[in-house]
């Protein structure tokens, strides 16, 4: 085998193994429950910021009447996933000029990669009762991924960026435990 052989065996690999994560992260946060004979969600554990992103979508397009306690509390400068972040930014405007959401609408501005994304936050809704109310989990996951730093992003910081850094987590865990 060549070089490119096992560089994209290992991509391959790799994107089974992160594709795995995903799946498993996605069914621990959602616990189906059995609720007078029907299927009803119940939040299970905060969810990453990534599968919070997927549920939020998800959410926004099986309930667009959430929109505006979205759009109050989110930017799409918050969505990590660059193709989440497109799709958001589309339907919060298609959303906020009262248009359709409906997929064949959609595809007239998103690429073919955005759209699947679309079909399978669809697929996603129906598999599951996503609620309304979970909305305010998955908006905190997000915003608590966006706020979270690497340890090169932090070894890179200056003084100052590290106190004002150090402070906001003393506030957040400040915050939680009240």
């Amino acid at each position: 085998m060549d070089k490119q052989g096992i560089i994209s065996t290992v991509k391959a690999a790799r994107s089974k193994k992160f594709a795995q994560k995903r799946k498993k992260e996605t069914h621990n946060l959602i616990n189906a429950v059995q609720d007078n004979g029907r299927n009803s969600l119940k939040p299970h554990k905060s969810p990453s910021g990534l599968v919070a992103e997927d549920l939020l979508l998800s959410l926004l397009l099986k309930n667009p009447d959430i929109y505006k306690t979205i759009s109050e509390r989110l930017s799409h400068d918050v969505f990590a996933n660059g193709d989440n972040r497109a799709i958001f930014s589309v339907l919060m405007r298609r959303l906020g000029e009262n248009m359709s959401i409906g997929p064949a609408f959609l595809s007239q501005e998103l690429n073919s990669a955005q759209m699947s994304r679309i079909g399978g936050f669809l697929a996603k809704s129906r598999e599951f009762s996503l609620l309304p109310a979970q909305a305010d989990e998955y908006i905190r996951a997000m915003l608590a991924a966006k706020d979270k730093k690497t340890s090169d992003e932090v070894r890179e910081m200056t003084e100052e960026e590290y106190r004002r850094y150090i402070a906001s987590l003393q506030a957040g865990k400040i915050g939680r435990s009240k």
